[in-house]
């Protein structure tokens, strides 16, 4: 962090091995323990490990109550809950769990009079309810109930210090923010999936984020089906492939992930050619297995598709809280898949000289809808792989094939809004992942 005393950061060159999934609080400061007695920690210094595994309770983050200045931070998925580059979260737990730390050895238990069980956007907000976290690092504040206690217990510049870094952290996790700039962790997204998984990270009502959810995994499990169809069958395989797994003309959800489960059994032995890993096809099989063991699509059917709208919270809190686990493991296996692969609009092509061209297309990786143009330089060697002028297409590293995916994925207007989108394909209609529009098109 760019900030010097009272309170400096120094990276701890050797690493805390420890590799428990969703461990238990002692078991992990028992083994910081034993670090800090190794490395000959000075008992003034505070341990903070940054960690990508789960911990038991599911927290964020918390601080050892045993004494120890040793903290730990959770440092992955951060996205689901907020839509800002992780470090800026992570940093801002660092420095609140170093307050909390110091504020829990100077008054004990009476810490917890202080915590906030419904957010306000405190230092101090418990946020039991994860998604709350948007309120608290997006305020950057700390309540003047929780000020005045840390005021009498804590030295000032170190006050003053966390309170500085709040507000740089502030800024750079607002929303206005996040719009100028794409994220590192969705900059190599296919839109389709990008822009479902910015929604998520956008809201924190419990309706509107478990139905966004939803969304992200319909489609992540949509633009999964279509690229490796495309991937992998010619034209005529392919309207035969949608129509047999009931994709056309009015396909659900429960359809998709079946035909996900058959793509995947059915070319396994061509995802090596496409230099997918080895275990690709076990990998989307287990995606499948997911997702039925977790009954995601009957969620979606009771919650959003059929019946009522359940007027209490709390059950959205609770199946949002299952399923956004879930879904991770799933956006996780099949991250290969989208990561390999560009993700372009043609608009022009121009021969260069001899088998080398210049085409300018949109970039469509990201979830900015502004697709900015992109000039690429690159040498075909047929005649027929030259793309085509305003098509989509899921093109390789080294930019040499352009895999067509019309006119299941499209770049045009909306007949809705009228506004130009990227739209994908669900049956005889066109979806809008940006908006949510829905209408049908004209199939020739």
């Amino acid at each position: 962090m760019p900030f010097d005393e009272p309170m400096y950061f120094i990276e701890e060159r050797t690493p805390l091995m420890f590799q428990i999934e969703e461990f238990e609080w002692e078991t992990f400061f028992e083994k910081c323990s034993e670090y800090r007695l190794s490395n000959q920690f000075n008992e003034n210094d505070f341990l903070i490990v940054l960690t990508e595994l789960k911990n038991k309770a599911n927290w964020f983050s918390s601080f050892s109550m045993k004494g120890e200045r040793t903290i730990f931070i959770h440092a992955s998925d951060w996205e689901n809950y907020i839509y800002a580059e992780p470090e800026y979260p992570v940093a801002y737990e660092v420095v609140a769990n170093i307050l909390q730390s110091l504020l829990y050895k100077k008054v004990g238990g009476d810490f917890f009079k202080y915590v906030h069980n419904t957010p306000i956007g405190c230092l101090n907000d418990m946020c039991g309810w994860k998604p709350d976290i948007t309120f608290r690092l997006r305020t950057g504040d700390i309540c003047s109930d929780c000020l005045s206690v840390l005021t009498v217990n804590i030295q000032k510049d170190i006050i003053e210090q966390s309170i500085s870094i709040f507000e740089s952290l502030r800024k750079r996790m607002l929303f206005n923010k996040a719009w100028q700039e794409p994220m590192s962790f969705e900059e190599k997204l296919p839109f389709t999936i990008a822009i479902t998984k910015r929604k998520l990270g956008t809201t924190s009502e419990p309706f509107r984020k478990m139905l966004m959810l939803i969304d992200h995994f319909d489609s992540i499990v949509r633009t999964t089906v279509l690229m490796l169809a495309r991937l992998t069958l010619t034209n005529e395989q392919m309207e035969d492939f949608l129509i047999e797994k009931r994709l056309y003309p009015l396909p659900s959800l429960g359809n998709w992930v079946d035909a996900l489960a058959a793509i995947a059994k059915l070319n396994a032995h061509i995802f090596p050619e496409l230099q997918l890993p080895e275990d690709f096809s076990k990998k989307v099989r287990q995606v499948v297995q997911i997702a039925n063991d977790n009954r995601i699509t009957f969620i979606r059917n009771q919650k959003r598709g059929h019946g009522y709208v359940d007027c209490q919270d709390n059950s959205y809190r609770d199946l949002f809280t299952k399923c956004i686990v879930v879904v991770e493991n799933i956006e996780k296996l099949l991250s290969p898949l989208f990561y390999r692969f560009n993700y372009y609009h043609t608009i022009s092509l121009r021969r260069l000289e001899r088998k080398r061209f210049k085409v300018i297309a949109h970039l469509l990786s990201g979830s900015n809808p502004a697709f900015i143009e992109k000039e690429i330089t690159t040498e075909f060697e047929n005649i027929e792989d030259l793309p085509i002028e305003d098509r989509l297409y899921v093109v390789t590293p080294d930019l040499k094939k352009w895999v067509d995916l019309d006119p299941y994925l499209k770049y045009g207007e909306c007949n809705i809004c009228h506004h130009n989108r990227l739209l994908v394909y669900d049956g005889t209609y066109m979806l809008d992942p940006y908006i949510g529009h829905r209408f049908k098109i004209d199939r020739d």
